[in-house]
């Protein structure tokens, strides 16, 4: 699903390559100006293959852009927000560093739009020798835009991303087990979407230590649970993978964004078979959004 999405988005917005045309679809708020400067990362992109274990052995590159705050600094934005206790009940223990391929780099309360997060980010994060760690991205305020009815319940969380069995921080070395779907956020009333320009959801990624190897699958791009397996209660999820932590986080407030959200919205809805987050017109109601 995800592949084929790319492939359509990136004709229908006439971009090539890693390059995102930013003008319509990038970072919004106070960030933007520092967005814009790492649009090309001078430090280039860091392999993905043999990150590095230790934030001191990082490119320059790699966090070149972000302002100079300390773990308490960044600790204190989960708080301001509300982010913590809201969404999650502890602060991460750690930075995680997060950077897309457009150069585009995430400092917690971000305001950013889906069309910058196509691809799955470059991450990085402090670890312990010998480590084993799961990443999630998850959207926090997702039970505000489910349709009433049997989806919708307190806490419940959407994860848009799963890799698990991560050793240090070799994220191509893990097992994903959710693949990667960008991050989506919509407001909606009377079965249409409303385009809002003060609405957003926060999107939290998470690394949390393993206590010992897992042994989940991958999931498929598309199938009849797509939605009903990325539905999730955090702490369950914590609980039962045996996972400690948050060791490390950051966290985004994403927006919805016309015609890049309908396109994912339309295509869960269409692996599911029910509209999703609910029944939107125009947005996932065409016969193309339709399970076949």
């Amino acid at each position: 699903m995800h592949r084929l999405l790319l492939i359509y988005l990136y004709g229908m917005l006439g971009v090539g390559g890693d390059h995102v045309e930013m003008q319509d679809m990038g970072v919004r708020g106070d960030s933007v100006e520092r967005q814009q400067r790492q649009t090309e990362v001078r430090g280039g992109r860091m392999a993905r293959q043999g990150r590095q274990n230790s934030i001191a052995d990082f490119p320059a590159g790699f966090i070149e852009g972000l302002p100079e705050e300390t773990n308490v600094e960044w600790q204190s934005l989960w708080l301001k927000t509300g982010t913590v206790p809201e969404c999650l009940p502890t602060t991460p223990d750690h930075r995680l560093f997060v950077r897309f391929s457009n150069g585009v780099q995430i400092r917690p309360n971000d305001t950013v739009t889906t069309g910058l997060m196509l691809s799955p980010p470059d991450v990085v994060w402090r670890t312990e020798p010998g480590g084993l760690y799961t990443i999630l991205l998850v959207n926090a305020d997702i039970d505000a835009s489910l349709q009433p009815g049997g989806r919708r319940r307190p806490s419940r969380k959407f994860v848009h991303w799963m890799v698990a069995n991560i050793p240090n921080v070799n994220l191509d070395a893990g097992n994903i087990v959710l693949p990667y779907i960008p991050s989506l956020s919509v407001r909606h009333r009377g079965g249409s979407a409303i385009q809002d320009p003060l609405f957003s959801q926060r999107h939290l990624f998470l690394v949390y230590k393993q206590s010992s190897s897992s042994a989940k699958g991958t999931k498929p791009d598309c199938y009849k649970d797509t939605v009903k397996d990325r539905l999730i209660n955090l702490s369950e999820l914590v609980a039962e993978n045996g996972l400690e932590g948050p060791v490390a986080g950051n966290f985004i407030r994403n927006v919805y964004t016309p015609f890049v959200t309908d396109t994912f919205l339309c295509s869960l809805s269409r692996c599911s078979g029910t509209p999703f987050p609910a029944s939107l017109s125009g947005v996932n109601t065409q016969d193309y959004c339709q399970s076949e």
